[in-house]
């Protein structure tokens, strides 16, 4: 398992992190300097996050077939307006429902660390052909 993460700008590696500290990372997130991190099992198995303690959004993906299948997550919700969440890099455009705290993300990134899995009380959009060539 491999943990990139964003501290002061420069990404960093952690090789087998304890959960306590991806948790820490998690509560830590800025949305500037230190605003994205990848909990990742393979190429085709990770969670990832970007944006701030407060405002983030959480992307997952696992294998499927020749290749794999790209969600971003979401809460359950007839209201899904667009918004925007900041990081580093810029801004990601996402659904109001696809925006998460801090306390929301530890509980996926649990989840996913433990179990290499996401609850079955959220949903999953699927953006996969925004990777296909």
């Amino acid at each position: 398992m491999e943990f990139q993460l964003e501290v002061d700008s420069h990404v960093m590696e952690e090789i087998e992190p304890e959960l306590n500290f991806v948790i820490d990372f998690l509560k830590q997130m800025n949305g500037s300097t230190s605003s994205f991190c990848t909990l990742a099992y393979s190429d085709y198995l990770y969670l990832q996050c970007a944006g701030s303690k407060s405002k983030m959004t959480i992307e997952y993906r696992e294998p499927y077939k020749d290749g794999f299948k790209h969600f971003v997550i979401g809460i359950r919700s007839f209201i899904k307006i667009s918004t925007k969440v900041s990081y580093s890099g810029g801004e990601i455009k996402v659904r109001t429902n696809e925006v998460f705290n801090f306390k929301q993300a530890e509980e996926l990134f649990k989840t996913f660390y433990n179990e290499r899995r996401i609850l079955d009380k959220y949903v999953l959009r699927e953006t996969t052909e925004m990777f296909k060539d």
